[in-house]
């Protein structure tokens, strides 16, 4: 998942704009949710997920691939998950 790209879908004032790096390492990855993943093919691929986690942003270097993210959200738990769906580019 290096060249995919996430961001929180629900904004308020307190928000900012995060490019997020996911970081799954704490917990055992979900299989069923691996292979939603792998369905996901080029750039208009989405789900939606509900995660719990911890909120970084502080690196200097940036997060994930070659530091391309401004945030890396530590993943504690996968709440929810739905289907892969595409969106006419």
């Amino acid at each position: 998942m290096e060249y995919t790209g996430f961001q929180t879908l629900d904004k308020d004032s307190c928000q900012e704009q995060f490019d997020m790096d996911l970081n799954f390492e704490q917990i055992e990855f979900p299989k069923d949710l691996l292979n939603k993943f792998y369905e996901i093919q080029g750039c208009t691929g989405t789900i939606k997920m509900t995660l719990k986690g911890i909120l970084k942003n502080d690196s200097k270097d940036g997060y994930g691939h070659l530091g391309s993210n401004n945030a890396e959200l530590i993943i504690q738990k996968v709440i929810d998950f739905g289907k892969v769906k595409y969106i006419k580019p």
